[in-house]
């Protein structure tokens, strides 16, 4: 058995120029495309993605899984032909600080193959003893997919998900083989004439000897560090107070984005925002995460992790991580704010927080109430 292991240990996510079709878009997004590739190419994959505030895995995999995978790449030995095994992207995955990192995810790629028979072999040569024909056939031939986690054996296809909790090592590895059924003929002289005891003519057969199988064999796989991902630690948010009108409350720290939506109102922090990039020579993509430290808000006021606004009904919080969305009710111990709690605000800030609150929520409900009144007359 003639065996070959190729080892192709590749970096899966190393950005490579090439020529990005332009003709996917049309309109004012084409022209963007064609500006692109003459300033930054790798730009190009955010006019494809563009929920910059959340990790939106569905879109990449509905762009990605529309492509055809095809191979780079394809390795003969002996009678396998063009065997190829291309695995473009993990799903779902986003690369952050430069770790591949995932949850719950599937790989996704493909593989194929092909195999030559060869020709009958002829020899007119006629030795006794000689090869005079060889028939050549498929016996046997099969290609067998293996998913490994250090060194282990997870999964036979393409359509399993796998989770990990910690750091891990895979390896997706496809084992070609293809057997080759020999029938090897030999000539074989005989006495075909005799006169007097005596052989005075001889003939030739081709006969039948022996049959071999010859048996090629080809491994072909791709290396992938994956990092766990730790889910960042639940947020909350809960009114505590209530003073002349309007209502306080805690908001917790939370390493992921979140809105709290207080009827019309909300307070939105963003710790990350999003992008794509191509995926090595291919067209597919792959999601980025990068740290951000944005807020916005409307009709709530926010220092430190208290807020303030003069709403308290129709509460949400909706939050989410690189894989997942949440929403949940706002919690409620609602007591008045005691008097010492005016003196402490006052007493910690030189700019007179509590002053600040008053002019603040004062403010918004005349613009608020001018607001309603001019929509009111549109």
């Amino acid at each position: 058995m003639k065996l070959l292991i190729l080892a192709l240990a590749m970096l899966f996510l190393i950005p490579l120029a090439y020529a990005f079709d332009c003709n996917y878009f049309s309109g004012s997004l084409k022209e963007d495309c064609i500006e692109l590739q003459s300033i930054n190419e790798s730009l190009i994959p955010n006019l494809l993605y563009t929920s910059d505030a959340s990790p939106d895995h569905d879109a990449i995999r509905d762009y990605n899984d529309a492509i055809d995978i095809d191979p780079i790449q394809t390795y003969n030995q002996g009678n396998i032909r063009n065997a190829w095994l291309e695995v473009p992207y993990i799903y779902p995955s986003i690369l952050d600080d430069g770790k591949l990192t995932a949850e719950m995810f599937q790989f996704r790629g493909d593989y194929d193959y092909s195999y030559y028979v060869p020709p009958t072999y002829y020899n007119n040569n006629k030795r006794d003893g000689a090869t005079c024909r060889i028939y050549y056939d498929l016996n046997s031939r099969s290609s067998n997919l293996g998913i490994y986690s250090n060194e282990r054996k997870l999964s036979d296809n393409f359509n399993s998900y796998f989770s990990i909790s910690r750091d891990s090592e895979f390896k997706v590895q496809v084992d070609f083989s293809v057997t080759i059924r020999e029938r090897y003929y030999e000539w074989d002289r005989y006495c075909c004439r005799r006169r007097d005891g005596r052989c005075v003519r001889y003939c030739w057969d081709c006969d039948y000897d022996y049959t071999n199988y010859d048996t090629d064999a080809l491994s072909l796989s791709k290396d992938f560090s994956i990092a766990s991902y730790d889910n960042p630690s639940e947020p909350s948010f809960k009114y505590i107070y209530e003073y002349s009108g309007s209502y306080w409350g805690n908001l917790s720290e939370y390493d992921g984005n979140l809105q709290l939506n207080i009827g019309d109102d909300y307070f939105n922090r963003d710790r990350y925002s999003y992008y794509a990039r191509f995926i090595d020579s291919y067209d597919y993509i792959q999601l980025y995460a990068t740290p951000n430290n944005f807020t916005s808000s409307r009709g709530i006021f926010y220092d430190s992790g208290l807020l303030i606004t003069d709403e308290k009904d129709d509460c949400s919080l909706e939050f989410q991580d690189f894989f997942n969305s949440y929403s949940k009710s706002c919690d409620a111990d609602i007591k008045p704010i005691p008097v010492e709690d005016i003196k402490r605000f006052e007493a910690s800030s030189s700019w007179n927080l509590l002053y600040k609150i008053i002019v603040f929520i004062f403010i918004n409900i005349i613009l608020y109430k001018v607001i309603r009144k001019y929509w009111k007359n549109i």
